[in-house]
């Protein structure tokens, strides 16, 4: 971190957005949380400028647009994913306005990409799809089930 200040100003993202993450599991939150890691990380070194990119500023994004996503991707949507998505927005709103170029903004839109691109996959069509998959494959009937 760059200072104090950013050290705190990412731990107070880091609490609340940890906290509604948590109410998905531990296992998820813990699943989700590594592929923000590496999924920003290496996009952003990928794509981001020669620049000092410092903090976990991206996470905390990526936990922003996930938390956010969840609730449009989710089926049937939980009230949990409801009284998360406007945690989300009352209390975290203004730090997308910080997507505007200053400091690393790249770690921010791309950790917010990222947290959207992890909600589709963990509970889009493809989760969806890989949910069905895992209960045919549960039952015992296999792929020659399926015929």
């Amino acid at each position: 971190h760059a200072s104090v200040a950013h050290l705190v100003c990412n731990m107070y993202g880091w609490i609340g957005l940890a906290a509604a993450l948590g109410l998905y599991g531990v296992a998820e939150a813990w699943k989700v949380i590594q592929q923000l890691v590496i999924g920003t990380g290496l996009i952003v070194w990928v794509c981001g400028r020669s620049f000092p990119h410092e903090g976990a500023s991206g996470v905390e994004f990526g936990l922003i647009g996930f938390l956010l996503a969840v609730a449009y991707y989710e089926r049937p949507l939980q009230l949990r994913s409801i009284a998360v998505f406007v945690f989300v927005v009352v209390t975290y709103a203004p730090a997308l306005f910080s997507f505007f170029p200053f400091m690393s903004w790249e770690s921010h839109i791309c950790g917010f990409i990222v947290g959207v691109a992890v909600a589709f996959q963990r509970y889009g069509v493809v989760g969806k799809y890989a949910e069905f998959k895992l209960s045919i494959s549960q039952r015992g009937y296999g792929a020659a089930g399926l015929l």
